[in-house]
């Protein structure tokens, strides 16, 4: 029923019931007046009167239908009402529903980029997101190579080959390099109907391959990646059916597009720091390598000797499980064991005869001296347990602070058996090195006084397996 014949219905029915009201307000007047409100009831009621009943409800008949009709439509506008509301109400509930879910994964990202310094997991996860939240078949990340300005593959999902992975294309060159150049997104519901224009036929390139052919994509979308007015990259949408997004839909993809720019941006960052601390770790090693050479050359009777002690005790620390930092700072303090030894006079540290008693202590204050030299420098502040305590002795009477047991550094107990190891089978202007077996049968004498028996042990372990040594 059409709102016209809902308008000319009512009217109908306002007359007709306005016709049946009147007809029976004057039957009952007329006969309450002749009669008397108590003979008309008396008489109404009666057996007698079934016809003047029938007559009334004949006369009320068009009323009672007029007024069921009023309901009737009455009701089916209010049930119209009802269902037109209930569809509102679920299409905000799925607009709700769908809100929270996109806002979910934009924290989940968040997450990613805040958390984590993978790059390539933090762009899986985003990736994953995209699919799911935009309903897409296929997304990649295309990053711009600074050295060569070309468009790299470097993550992406949802492609049945692995052409897209093989990437590199130009800036310029496809429709990734078209938005690469224009710093642009470019939108394609339909790439039939965009390829059918010849002026775009060089821009079936997607993702380094004819991957529109290959993969039978219909809607293809790209938006560059730019964090703080710097291009980074390009991110492809592509799907297999033609897709014509909302406004919405856009929105978050860009915002997507945001969110991939600061990860690959942070991860660039860390990667230049990485590269900036490893760089000055080199020229901090080097440094200390230069230092440890100086040293030999002041020695000529201990030259080549602080890379000897400083590579077998490495291999003596790795081998009793000590890894990562802590080895790295065991070989630094081995290559500057005796740096402190640039404080002590030549006319001592050079003399060729025995040292006397004042000799003897300027000699042993090296330790301090190492300790003073390097535990300023944060650097090598790690490092400084080998050069300051090498000289202590398990039983407590080394010096200079006369540590006993394992109160002495576990890689200064390890340097010292190696140091004296090296110093015996070395020659001397004042005697020859000393052989294998003479110098075994000497730091075994020494266990438990001088060394630590159980690095003892293990050293000789390490002896029986390179026979070289």
């Amino acid at each position: 029923m059409t709102k016209t014949d809902k308008k000319s219905f009512s009217g109908l029915a306002q007359y007709i019931m306005l016709v049946g009201i009147v007809g029976t307000l004057l039957y009952i007047f007329n006969s309450y007046e002749s009669q008397g409100a108590a003979e008309f009831l008396k008489q109404f009621l009666s057996t007698e009167n079934l016809g003047l009943r029938f007559r009334a409800l004949v006369l009320f008949t068009p009323l009672i239908t007029v007024a069921i009709a009023y309901l009737v439509n009455e009701r089916e506008k209010y049930l119209h009402k009802v269902m037109v509301s209930e569809e509102v109400l679920k299409n905000k509930n799925m607009e709700l529903i769908a809100f929270n879910e996109r806002l979910s994964a934009l924290r989940s990202i968040d997450m990613a980029i805040s958390t984590s310094i993978d790059l390539q997991a933090t762009l899986k996860i985003l990736i994953d997101k995209i699919v799911s939240q935009l309903k897409v078949d296929a997304v990649d990340l295309l990053l711009l190579s600074p050295d060569t300005n070309m468009l790299v593959y470097s993550a992406g999902k949802g492609f049945l080959s692995d052409k897209a992975e093989k990437t590199r294309m130009r800036v310029g060159v496809g429709l990734a390099g078209k938005v690469a150049q224009s710093k642009e997104r470019i939108s394609i519901p339909d790439l039939n109907i965009y390829l059918s224009d010849p002026a775009n036929a060089d821009y079936i390139i997607v993702a380094g391959s004819h991957l529109l052919v290959d993969e039978k994509f219909r809607s293809y979308f790209a938006f560059p990646l730019v964090s703080h007015s710097r291009f980074l990259g390009v991110i492809e949408i592509l799907n297999r059916t033609v897709l014509e997004p909302s406004d919405e839909w856009f929105d978050f993809l860009e915002t997507f597009a945001a969110q991939a720019a600061i990860a690959i941006d942070k991860a660039s960052l860390f990667s230049d720091l990485q590269e900036s601390n490893i760089e000055l770790v080199r020229a901090y090693d080097t440094t200390i390598a230069g230092w440890a050479r100086a040293l030999d050359y002041r020695d000529k009777e201990t030259e080549g000797h602080s890379r000897r002690v400083t590579d077998m005790t490495g291999v003596l620390a790795e081998e009793m499980g000590i890894s990562g930092e802590e080895l790295l700072h065991i070989k630094r303090g081995a290559l500057l064991h005796d740096i402190g030894k640039m404080g002590v006079p030549d006319r001592i540290l050079l003399k060729q005869g025995s040292l006397n008693h004042e000799e003897r202590a300027v000699i042993e204050r090296h330790p301090d001296i190492s300790y003073n030299l390097l535990s300023p420098i944060t650097f090598l502040r790690p490092a400084i347990d080998i050069p300051y305590c090498h000289h202590e002795k398990w039983d407590g009477s080394g010096y200079p602070r006369g540590l006993e047991g394992e109160d002495i550094p576990l890689g200064a107990r390890i340097f010292a058996i190696v140091d004296v190891w090296d110093a015996l089978r070395s020659d001397r202007p004042y005697r020859k090195a000393w052989s294998r077996e003479k110098s075994l049968e000497h730091i075994q004498s020494l266990a438990g006084s001088h060394f630590d028996p159980e690095v003892l042990e293990r050293f000789i372990q390490h002896l029986d397996s390179h026979a070289d040594v």
